[in-house]
């Protein structure tokens, strides 16, 4: 058979064809004919801003140009100097007790030995030292006028006049002294303070004025005795009073005032004691019966 082909094969193949052919254009006829658009990108560019362009020159001819002139500054640079402040040394016992501290124990840090201080014995002497700070100044027999003779007559105006001095200088209706001292450090009633130098001022007058009276050589020692013991308490009050701007100060002086205020009571109580011989000079309008106070008798009293 070879490369002979069916007329009947080739027949139906061209009629298939035609078929086809015929059926697409019978469904596209009647359509209008657009033509194949093609896609771009479009891209909007914003115009360039115009340039500027700086003026070279240089008018002060100091070869740098005139605009950048303007960012130099052609002052010379001078620094100053903090002036001068001189270090001045605290004056307070919280002040000065704080550096002290500090500097002995750095030094011990810098200078670690064996026979280095430890920290206790530091605080040992911090502390040694705060004692010396509440040391009071101390009357003797050169600070008062002492009778080498005297009479009967010179104990009673001598006790009389001791007697009157603390009435004339008390001051009544206020609060202890430790109550008002609260009230100002931990209530913030600083106005309080005015009532502590009213009593610091009664101890005060107590023994400025005490220390004026004569007495009779055989009450010396009983006179010494009170006199110190309102200065004990004067002291006191003064430091309660500095605690505002020195509070270790104040601290140390409290912890003693306990102490003070019972010696003022065995004081009181003693110059009592020296007096009894004396008792029947002594009648009920007398200011001394102010001592009986202190005891629970009242043998000045000869009524």
């Amino acid at each position: 058979m070879g490369n002979y082909v069916s007329p009947k094969i080739l027949g139906a193949t061209i009629i298939g064809f035609a078929l086809v052919a015929g059926a697409y254009v019978t469904s596209n006829f009647g359509q209008p004919h657009e033509p194949v658009k093609t896609a771009t990108a479009t891209q909007v560019v914003e115009p360039a801003p115009e340039r500027i362009q700086l003026a070279i020159t240089d008018t002060d001819q100091n070869g740098v140009e005139d605009w950048r002139d303007a960012f130099v500054d052609n002052e010379a640079v001078v620094i100053k100097s903090a002036p001068h402040a001189s270090y001045t040394p605290p004056t307070t016992v919280t002040g000065q007790t704080t550096i002290n501290f500090m500097e002995d124990i750095i030094t011990a840090r810098m200078h670690a030995s064996p026979i280095t201080p430890s920290d206790d014995d530091i605080i040992a002497r911090n502390v040694a030292a705060l004692d010396r700070v509440a040391e009071i100044k101390l009357y003797d027999t050169t600070d008062i006028s002492i009778m080498e003779e005297w009479s009967e007559e010179d104990v009673v105006n001598y006790a009389n006049t001791v007697a009157a001095t603390v009435i004339r200088n008390d001051v009544n209706g206020l609060d202890s002294e430790m109550q008002i001292l609260y009230d100002i450090t931990r209530r913030g009633q600083s106005e309080r303070i005015s009532e502590l130098e009213a009593i610091r001022g009664a101890y005060q007058g107590f023994r400025d004025e005490t220390l004026l009276i004569p007495v009779p050589k055989e009450l010396a020692k009983a006179h010494l005795d009170l006199i110190n013991t309102y200065q004990a308490l004067y002291e006191d009050l003064d430091a309660m009073i500095a605690s505002i701007d020195d509070p270790l100060l104040g601290l140390v002086h409290i912890k003693r005032y306990d102490d003070d205020a019972l010696g003022l009571v065995m004081a009181v109580h003693n110059l009592y004691d020296a007096l009894l011989p004396y008792a029947s000079l002594f009648t009920a309008e007398d200011p001394a019966l102010l001592f009986a106070a202190f005891t629970q008798e009242f043998p000045l009293n000869n009524q």
